[in-house]
Order: C-alpha cells, then structure tokens, then sequence
C-alpha cells in the first residue's frame, strides 16, 4: 500500500530541521527515484533512498517508514525494529506509550523504542486507555465497509505488562 506523499508531511513534518529527537539524520528525496532515505546535516547519505515515505526520527532513534511490505519502524541505520499495526492508513498511534502490532494473526503491544512489551497473543486488542487494554479472545474479523471490526468471542482487560486484570465476558 502506497500512501501519498501530503501524508508525509503531516506524519514528519519535513523542514529541513533536526529531528524531535536532537539526531542529525533528516529524511531527502531521490528525485530520479521518487523514493526517501536520510542525510546527515552535512548532506552525506546515511540511509539510501528506498522508502515510499520516511518520517523524521523520534527521541528514541526510530523513525516511521513505508517499503515495498507496508509500515515499519526503522533505526538510525535503515534496519527494521518492527512492523506496527496499520490503523487509518498509517502506522498505530502510541497511547499510554505503548502501539500495537501484528505478528502471526496475533496482536501484542511494543513501546517507542521499538522493544515489545507484550508479546502477539491477543485475537485483537484496542490501544491503552487508563492504563488498561481492552482485548478479545476468539473474537472475529469482517469488513463493515472499508474498516476491520472484530466481534464475538471473550473480551476482557490487560494491563501494561499483559496480566489480565479484568476477565473476559462474552460478547
């Protein structure tokens, strides 16, 4: 999925500045390949270009980015640390510190720096709310228009480290 490149600049906010995080690396345009990488403040190539979309880094050294398999998460030297749940044709937003995603049909939580927090073992989980998660267990996936809703199943809370601290109620 390619998203256009107006959603880059609200995803990154490209200025030319230094990135939130203080790094020096700051995301170009190949204009014979359409494709984005990043530089250093001196203009020297320190990751080629070869995303469709490249946000600015992070704090903490990662930056959003988009490849021929869809969104990942990238570290300062072009290596994917994760790939997060797609949500409104972008990467998850981070609530509570935490985003979700999806490994093996399975969803789990990871933080910003990349590192997962909760393992992939949850049929579908919503974002962090008061620090708890709501997740289902069994629940199904069917496409009500363009969006994924999950119903049925068992649903109950999790919270930061996963312990179900709510049990599930069928739905």
């Amino acid at each position: 999925m390619l998203v256009g490149i107006s959603a880059l600049f609200g995803l990154s906010g490209l200025d030319g500045t230094r990135s939130a995080w203080g790094g020096s690396l700051i995301p170009f345009e190949d204009p014979d390949s359409d494709l984005w990488g990043y530089k250093t403040i001196r203009g020297a190539v320190a990751i080629p270009a070869r995303y469709y979309v490249a946000g600015e880094f992070s704090r903490h050294g990662l930056a959003a980015v988009v490849d021929a398999s869809g969104w990942q998460y990238v570290d300062t030297q072009g290596r994917c640390v994760i790939r997060p749940f797609v949500f409104d044709n972008g990467p998850d937003p981070f609530s509570e510190g935490l985003a979700r995603f999806r490994e093996d049909g399975k969803f789990g939580f990871f933080d910003e720096t990349g590192r997962v927090v909760i393992p992939a073992r949850f049929d579908f989980v919503k974002p962090f709310s008061g620090g708890s998660a709501e997740y289902c267990e069994g629940c199904t996936e069917q496409y009500e228009g363009e969006h994924m809703i999950h119903s049925g199943g068992t649903w109950g809370r999790i919270d930061r480290k996963g312990r179900v601290v709510k049990s599930g109620s069928k739905q």
